[in-house]
């Protein structure tokens, strides 16, 4: 399935949060039921963990 070509997320652990490398970004997307959603499409040299937990908070 397509849909698990991604790795899972390194900083997240979660085997349904997954990301795509195209080229120096990461394309983070989130399996769902029935569908894929982008849950963000940040620079690599992002430290991913911190503005996780910067959302995290803000929501």
């Amino acid at each position: 399935m397509f849909s698990e070509r991604g790795r899972i997320v390194p900083e997240l652990g979660n085997p349904l949060i997954r990301e795509l490398l195209v080229r120096e970004y990461r394309l983070i997307y989130i399996l769902e039921e029935s569908q894929i959603v982008i849950l963000g499409l940040i620079h690599g040299k992002r430290d991913l963990k911190k503005l996780w937990e910067e959302e995290k908070r803000g929501s």
